[in-house]
């Protein structure tokens, strides 16, 4: 029986993760969750996965479950809510669903403890990205990517780890607006935004896959991950997302990972590595899926692409500045306060004001998080 601390266990992968371990109660047992502050489903989920430590990172969330619950769990709270419960529970597993940059701090502490460290947020790899690298080669941890996309590529790598990469084809469905004129796309709202043709993601993932910020968050967390260069990533588009990524080889051998469009896929292949179990899914049908359709991403229409790898190229505090500018882009969008390709335009003036420099240490990557925040809710006001 394996323990899992699950953190971000009322978001998206959060639920669906528990999902696989509600499927697989012989193999694994919830030893932690912990969430923002969606009491009403982390209560439900305590009452059926028992966890012994549960963490709420808001302030005010945190308050109101403590009268709750009493002392049924150990209950930690604030900033440091999510780290608390990967260095408090007793679990072999981590799962980090949470989103944006708080996935940094139990990142850091599930490979610092030696855990089985399976990462869902790329947002902590981006910002983390050569000193979260260097961290888990002093401990010797490897890092599951659960992203369906990196999870692909690194299938696909599997006994091939020695051998010459040529390229990384990253696949990316095109989001909601992929057929849609940037005549059209200025004048998008929120609601048009969410509405992702393919998977079924949180608020927050869904406006960067209408934007492809996301692409461009997993192109740069795919530099570090593969530790390639940034010119060997080809986003390519491919609006049936059956082909969840692709890897070619110096022979021009290109090897791909095809399944449903399902996260529960990956999920389940980051908690039972190295093994692979039987699935809760349904197969997926190769003669019902039809054509496979592969195009270019572009650039006019969605620039934040071209931030990000532009970002990634300039290295020091630019991912970080993108990462950051991009959040609370999507904050401003969600809110009515900026329109669709405000998101951008908030990304690119950030990007000129923070880039470049040497690659940040640990230590010294929330703070510089903080400052460029600082300065975009200041340009926002």
């Amino acid at each position: 029986m394996k323990t899992v601390a699950v953190i971000g266990s009322t978001g998206s992968i959060g639920t669906q993760a528990l999902d696989v371990i509600r499927h697989r109660r012989k193999e694994f047992q919830v030893a932690a969750l912990s969430c923002h502050g969606n009491l009403p489903l982390l209560y439900q989920q305590i009452e059926e996965f028992h966890p012994h430590v549960v963490g709420i990172s808001d302030e005010a969330a945190y308050r109101e479950a403590k009268a709750y619950l009493g002392e049924r769990v150990k209950l930690l709270g604030g900033s440091e809510a999510h780290s608390g419960c990967v260095e408090e529970s007793d679990a072999h597993i981590t799962l980090i669903s949470v989103v944006g940059f708080a996935g940094l701090a139990p990142l850091a502490a599930s490979i610092r403890l030696h855990k089985q460290t399976c990462v869902a947020n790329k947002e902590s790899i981006v910002c983390g990205g050569a000193a979260i690298r260097e961290l888990a080669q002093i401990h010797g941890v490897e890092i599951l990517p659960v992203d369906s996309e990196h999870n692909a590529i690194y299938q696909c790598l599997m006994g091939n780890r020695d051998k010459n990469i040529a390229k990384i084809h990253l696949t990316c469905s095109g989001g909601p607006f992929l057929r849609w004129s940037r005549r059209e796309m200025t004048t998008a709202t929120w609601e048009q935004a969410l509405k992702h043709p393919k998977w079924n993601m949180g608020r927050k993932i869904s406006i960067d896959s209408a934007t492809l910020a996301n692409k461009g968050l997993e192109v740069l967390e795919a530099k570090w991950l593969f530790a390639v260069e940034l010119d060997q990533i080809q986003v390519v588009v491919h609006p049936q997302s059956i082909v969840h990524s692709m890897v070619e080889y110096e022979d021009r051998s290109i090897l791909a990972q095809l399944g449903p469009t399902d996260m529960r896929l990956a999920i389940q292949f980051a908690l039972t590595y190295p093994r692979r179990e039987a699935g809760i899914l349904e197969p997926l049908d190769l003669f019902s899926m039809g054509s496979l359709e592969f195009f270019r991403p572009d650039m006019e229409r969605f620039p934040c692409l071209g931030l990000a790898m532009e970002a990634g190229r300039q290295g020091g505090a630019s991912p970080i500045a993108f990462n950051a500018a991009n959040d609370l882009a999507v904050e401003a969008y969600l809110a009515g306060r900026i329109g669709f390709y405000g998101i951008s335009d908030l990304v690119e003036r950030t990007l000129s004001r923070f880039h470049g420099g040497p690659e940040p240490a640990l230590a010294e990557i929330s703070r510089m998080d903080e400052a460029v925040r600082e300065y975009i809710r200041k340009s926002l006001s």
